[in-house]
C-alpha cells in the first residue's frame, strides 16, 4: 500500500510540474496583441531634459487573452521620441514606448527653462531682447518683420524650424538687417531674408566677439549675406576667439555669401552652402598680426554670377589683407588653412 501512495505521490509531482512548464511556455510563446499606459507617467518636461519613463506601468494584452501589467522597469521596455531625438524647443512633442515591436504613442508637453522664453511675434521678441535677465529666447514659426534688428547683449536665438522661423527685411532701404554688437553671438535654425539691396547679418570693423556660432541658418537676398567688417584703424587682428559655422546656407546674394574681414582664432566651417551668389562664396582675410586655425569641411561654394567687379570665387582666403597699413606693417600671421571634401569654383 506503502508503495503505491509513494508511486500516485510521484505521477501527481510530475503531473502539477508538466502542467505548470505547459502554461509557462505558452505564456513565452504567445504573441502581443498590444498594451496601453496603464498608469501615469511623466507628461512635463523643460527643454534639454532626456524622456524616460517613470513611476508607471503598461498594460499588455496577449494573444491568448492575457492581460498583465508590467513596470517602466521592465527589460527590452524603451522610450524613444517622434522626429528629433531631444527636447530642443517649447513645443508640444510625441513620445513613443516600445515593447516586444509594439508601439504607443503619448503626448508630452516641453517648457522654456528658467532664464528662457518662448516669442510668437515681434512685440514679444523685443519684450525679451530688452529684458537683460533671459538668456535664450525661442522663436516660434512665423515671419517677424524688421527694418533693422539690432542684437547688443549676449543672448541665444533659436528657432522651431529653419524653414519656418523668417525674420525679413520689412521695408526697402540700404540699412543693414541685423546687426550684431554683442560680445557672443548665438544663433541657430532662422532664415533671414532680405531686399537685395542691404546686408544681411552685419559686424563693425571695431567689434571682436568672444565667439561667433551660427547653426542651421538660411542667409538670402542680401548685398552680402554675412558681412564682418574690416578694421584698418586699431591694429585689432581677432574677429573672434571661436568661429563656428554648421549647415550655414548664404546664397543667391548680390555679392558674397560671406566676408569674413578679419581672421578669427579659431574657425569652424562645416557642410555650408554658399553657393549662387553673384560674386563670391566665403571670403576670409586676414588683418595682420596673429594667430589662426580655420577649417573648411564639406559643403558647396560654386558660384556662377558672372559678376565683373569682384570675381566669382567659392573660396577666397585673402590672406595679408590690408598688411601695408601703417598699424599692420611687420606683422607675422602665423596658422594653419585646412579645406577638405568641398565642391568650390
Amino acid at each position: 500500500m506503502k508503495k503505491i501512495s509513494k508511486i500516485l505521490c510521484s505521477a501527481l509531482i510530475l503531473c502539477t510540474a508538466m502542467t505548470c512548464c505547459f502554461v509557462g511556455c505558452g505564456k513565452n510563446q504567445s504573441s502581443i496583441l498590444g498594451f496601453t499606459i496603464a498608469s501615469s507617467t511623466k507628461t512635463n518636461y523643460i527643454v534639454g531634459e532626456n524622456v524616460k519613463a517613470t513611476d508607471g506601468a503598461i498594460s499588455v494584452t496577449y494573444e491568448d487573452g492575457t492581460i498583465t501589467q508590467l513596470p517602466f522597469s521592465t527589460a527590452g521596455l524603451t522610450i524613444s521620441l517622434e522626429g528629433e531625438d531631444k527636447l530642443s524647443f517649447p513645443e508640444q512633442r510625441t513620445a513613443v514606448i516600445t515593447y516586444k515591436n509594439k508601439t504607443c504613442k503619448y503626448p508630452i508637453n516641453v517648457t522654456a527653462g528658467n532664464n528662457e522664453v518662448l516669442v510668437t511675434n515681434v512685440s514679444t521678441l523685443n519684450s525679451a531682447l530688452n529684458n537683460n535677465t533671459i538668456n535664450t529666447i525661442y522663436l516660434a514659426n512665423g515671419t517677424y518683420n524688421y527694418d533693422a534688428l539690432t542684437i547688443s547683449r549676449d543672448v541665444k536665438l533659436i528657432g522651431q524650424s529653419t524653414d519656418g522661423v523668417i525674420i525679413s527685411k520689412s521695408i526697402n532701404t540700404t540699412t543693414s538687417h541685423i546687426n550684431l554688437t554683442s560680445d557672443n553671438v548665438y544663433m541657430e535654425k532662422l532664415t533671414f531674408k532680405g531686399n537685395k539691396v542691404c546686408q544681411g547679418l552685419y559686424g563693425a570693423g571695431d567689434k571682436a566677439y568672444n565667439s561667433f556660432i551660427l547653426k542651421n541658418i538660411n542667409i538670402t537676398s542680401y548685398t552680402y549675406g554675412i558681412y564682418l567688417a574690416d578694421n584698418t584703424t586699431t591694429g585689432q587682428n581677432e574677429l573672434a576667439k571661436e568661429m563656428i559655422f554648421e549647415n550655414v546656407n548664404s546664397s543667391k546674394n548680390e555679392n558674397y555669401g560671406a566676408y569674413i574681414g578679419r581672421v578669427t582664432t579659431t574657425g569652424i566651417f562645416t557642410n555650408c552652402n554658399m553657393s549662387d551668389n553673384k560674386a563670391r562664396g566665403l571670403t576670409i582675410c586676414t588683418m595682420g598680426g596673429g594667430t589662426y586655425d580655420i577649417k573648411i569641411s564639406g559643403g558647396n561654394y560654386n558660384n556662377n554670377g558672372g559678376d565683373t567687379v569682384y570675381g566669382n570665387r567659392g573660396i577666397h582666403l585673402c590672406l595679408d589683407h590690408y598688411i601695408t597699413v601703417a598699424n599692420y606693417n611687420n606683422a607675422e600671421m602665423i596658422g594653419k588653412v585646412l579645406v577638405e571634401n568641398v565642391t568650390a569654383t
